[in-house]
């Protein structure tokens, strides 16, 4: 686990720059089973926790502390996706939306006032040097995400349950299969 003590917790709320949309997250919990245990271990703001299944308890893990922080009333852990500080075959199901590889990794630095949708201004600065958001879809970004996703594949109970939010993108006017990729990956661990 990360150390708490030494991570900045902002003042002001994060504007995350990719949310769970209210639209999709019921559609996420008809998945959950009541009084389910379950990981988001790219929780981000939290959203997740949002899902209102009845009894479901959520546990939220997220490598950047301050923006976790302000998610009231769940539990959340300053955590790496790719170690996850929890023991096997503890969740019965791992619901997330990793990042999708895109224009959000871009690490622009304005010399003026401008902003971009990017995770480096959502967050507020540098980000941690495991965390997803800092890749652009390729080789880098699959080796980190085939390492998140044996470590959910761990903390999973046997026969549990793995919910997946990810979507592809446009790069230099072609769309880039981010989907397929996780899809085929994790299909061929099946």
């Amino acid at each position: 686990m990360l150390d708490q003590a030494t991570l900045p917790i902002f003042a002001q709320p994060i504007r995350h720059p990719a949310r769970f949309s209210a639209a999709l997250l019921p559609i996420m919990a008809r998945y959950l089973g009541a009084g389910w245990l379950v990981l988001d271990p790219f929780a981000g703001l939290g959203g997740l926790a949002r899902l209102g299944v009845t009894g479901a308890r959520f546990v939220l893990n997220e490598i950047e502390w301050n923006v976790i922080a302000n998610a009231q009333g769940k539990r959340r852990v300053a955590g790496n996706a790719l170690t996850l500080p929890f023991a096997a075959e503890t969740f019965d199901a791992v619901v997330t939306s990793p990042t999708y590889g895109n224009r959000m990794a871009d690490h622009h630095r304005a010399r003026d006032a401008s902003r971009r949708n990017t995770y480096f201004h959502a967050f507020g600065g540098a980000l941690h040097c495991d965390n997803t958001g800092l890749l652009q879809f390729g080789a880098a970004y699959c080796e980190r995400h085939a390492r998140a996703w044996s470590e959910a594949a761990r903390v999973l109970k046997r026969g549990g349950l793995l919910v997946l939010n990810v979507s592809d993108h446009i790069r230099d006017g072609r769309r880039v299969y981010v989907s397929k990729w996780h899809h085929d990956m994790l299909h061929a661990w099946a």
